[in-house]
């Protein structure tokens, strides 16, 4: 059976303090769920470089969520982010120039900060592969 993964993003509802407003669930499934241990989730930002995000918060039958963290809570509205996920990719842990090799990939999510007179949120748009 050829591994798939689908990625999206679960906008933030607003925090009680700024300081958590870059931060928001990724949300994905990988079939068949026999590989969903080995998900990275990774973050392209403003600076060209990729950041691998935390472990898995949570993962049953193939589904996963991730808490991704756009820039930090001192990042300008209209920042920019793409979110990738893979399976079976190199296990590289530091910020990179190019994602790891190997694996499979999944749909790429653009993100972007957006600020409202409360708390930052995380937009998204879908993006082809």
């Amino acid at each position: 059976m050829t591994t798939k993964i689908r990625l999206s993003l679960r906008p933030n509802k607003p925090a009680v303090d700024r300081g958590r407003a870059y931060r928001t669930q990724i949300v994905g499934q990988v079939t068949p769920d026999i590989h969903v241990a080995g998900v990275q989730v990774w973050i392209l930002a403003g600076d060209g470089l990729w950041y691998r995000q935390p472990r898995l918060d949570h993962c049953t039958g193939g589904k996963f969520n991730v808490l991704g963290f756009f820039g930090n809570p001192d990042s300008n509205q209209g920042n920019q982010y793409t979110v990738i996920a893979l399976v079976g990719a190199e296990n590289i842990l530091s910020p990179s120039a190019k994602l790891p090799k190997g694996g499979v990939r999944s749909n790429k999510v653009r993100a972007f900060r957006e600020d409202t007179p409360g708390p930052a949120f995380v937009g998204r748009t879908p993006t082809r592969k």
